[in-house]
């Protein structure tokens, strides 16, 4: 197991500065895939008062790193080439959840796809 996934299991969101800064939560992780939670407060809304776009892209991005990183062994490393977001509706308040799975494992990348409840 590669040692962030081995650091979240252990001390959770203190695994990562940004779960931290934003509030996110480590739901579950493991056989290719991942799934994070983060509340929505008033510090993370836009001038419309909806959740800012890009918090939710950072949500989804982090829960694509977690689920490649449960796969990769001590040594491996990923990083997130491309990402598309799609924005179905604003969020005022509650929790918001990211799912990501992996659908294809290369030798040089993966491809993953991503979503909520």
């Amino acid at each position: 197991m590669h040692p962030y996934a081995e650091k979240i299991t252990k001390v959770g969101a203190y695994a990562n500065n940004t779960f931290l800064t934003l509030g996110i939560e480590p739901v579950s992780w493991g056989n290719s895939s991942a799934v994070l939670k983060m509340g929505v407060t008033e510090r993370l809304h836009n001038g419309a008062g909806v959740l800012q776009g890009g918090f939710y892209t950072i949500l989804g991005d982090e829960a694509i790193a977690l689920a490649i990183h449960a796969e990769l062994e001590e040594g491996q490393n990923a990083a997130t080439i491309s990402e598309t977001t799609e924005f179905l509706k604003g969020v005022k308040e509650g929790t918001v959840f990211a799912e990501a799975h992996i659908t294809k494992k290369g030798a040089e990348g993966h491809l993953c796809r991503g979503g909520g409840p």
